[in-house]
């Protein structure tokens, strides 16, 4: 019996991508989440206690997690960071958007240093977000 790659999740909601990934990987761990919404998190501690899900801590704040603690002991970093700024239903105000957190993401991330990231994201992320999110990636490593 192998390793599974261990996986930190910001954003998790109900834990579609640890879940996918998870299948795609042949199984994987996850080790810690962040995730703020109250019923996310109640039905994450559900299926926590049911043994559906690995039990894990769940962080609530994006902004005062401490992703320091894991460095090299996450294998992924998964994540949906809010899509608000960059739907097409929304108000379309991009990084200008105080919804707009990816500096707390790649601050994570640094401190992290995992070996693979994998964000998901709405289709408009792709006219202004996306070229800031590579670059800072791209400078990370």
């Amino acid at each position: 019996m192998g390793i599974h790659p261990t996986v930190l999740s910001l954003f998790t909601g109900y834990g579609g991508l640890e879940m996918g990934l998870d299948r795609a990987l042949g199984g994987t761990r996850t080790v810690c989440m962040v995730e703020r919404e109250a019923f996310a998190i109640s039905n994450l501690v559900a299926q926590m206690e049911a043994g559906a899900l690995a039990p894990a801590p769940i962080w609530t704040d994006v902004s005062t997690f401490d992703g320091r603690k894991w460095r090299d002991r996450i294998s992924v970093l998964v994540g949906g960071p809010p899509c608000q700024p960059f739907s097409t239903a929304g108000k379309r105000r991009h990084t200008d958007d105080e919804r707009w957190i990816w500096a707390d993401v790649a601050r994570i991330v640094a401190d992290v240093r995992p070996g693979v990231v994998f964000f998901e994201n709405v289709p408009g992320l792709r006219r202004r977000g996306l070229g800031v999110m590579l670059r800072d990636l791209a400078a990370l490593g």
